[in-house]
């Protein structure tokens, strides 16, 4: 892609490996088409972490699951959990239905903008949101599926109206949220989530290594 530094060249090599992939996720891939890439730099952080925070008596609602609903269909592997797959993307939610078939997997993939079209109850939810700044994403030479990437001005445009959303659930959910510290401080979503009357932020997942940032809240019910 045009303006990809070295290192942004091979981390989309490695997020475009099947072979990766697999080993990362424990899941089956189709071949990727020319707009695709399997996973990004949050997905292996949110599997990771919310996998010790879940089991079979869960049911975990997979917001912007994307074209292959690798958050969802990994922690019903590795945790048995229930899963909802969600996007408002119907491209997205058709791919995604083809790869949870792939896997025979009992997941049912829902088109909606946040919870809309949800009529299943769950009480997780996680969101690898749209985070890349507008400018950021320019900059970088993104030029595929904004809406997998755009967070608008300060990378918040999606998180805004998903917090409203979770914030008025009328059951208790449990939210793993993931965002980039490059391009959206922390500071900004605990403030974010402060502001938000329905919320109670509980606390902040980091990774060593990776500039990702898993934020961990309940609606107030």
């Amino acid at each position: 892609m045009a303006g990809m530094s070295l290192v942004q060249a091979v981390a989309m090599k490695v997020y475009s490996s099947k072979f990766i992939a697999k080993r990362l996720f424990g899941i089956d891939f189709p071949a990727l088409g020319p707009k695709d890439y399997y996973f990004d730099i949050s997905t292996h952080v949110v599997v990771r972490e919310v996998a010790k925070r879940i089991g079979p008596k869960n049911h975990l609602c997979d917001l912007g699951t994307g074209s292959f609903g690798v958050i969802g269909l990994s922690l019903w592997k590795k945790t048995g959990c229930k899963v909802t797959c969600v996007d408002v993307n119907p491209e997205l939610a058709a791919s995604t239905r083809k790869n949870i078939a792939l896997n025979k997997a009992p997941i049912e993939v829902i088109d909606s903008s946040f919870f809309t079209n949800v009529k299943v109850p769950f009480d997780v939810v996680t969101f690898n949101p749209p985070y890349i700044t507008t400018s950021a994403g320019k900059d970088l030479g993104i030029e595929s599926r904004p809406a997998q990437w755009d967070g608008g001005e300060d990378g918040m445009q999606v998180v805004r109206p998903f917090l409203k959303a979770v914030a008025e659930r009328q059951n208790p959910v449990q939210v793993y949220l993931a965002m980039n510290t490059l391009f959206v401080k922390g500071d900004a979503v605990r403030a974010l989530v402060a502001k938000e009357p329905g919320l109670e932020y509980q606390e902040t997942i980091r990774c060593r290594f990776l500039p990702i940032e898993l934020h961990v809240m309940r609606n107030r019910r």
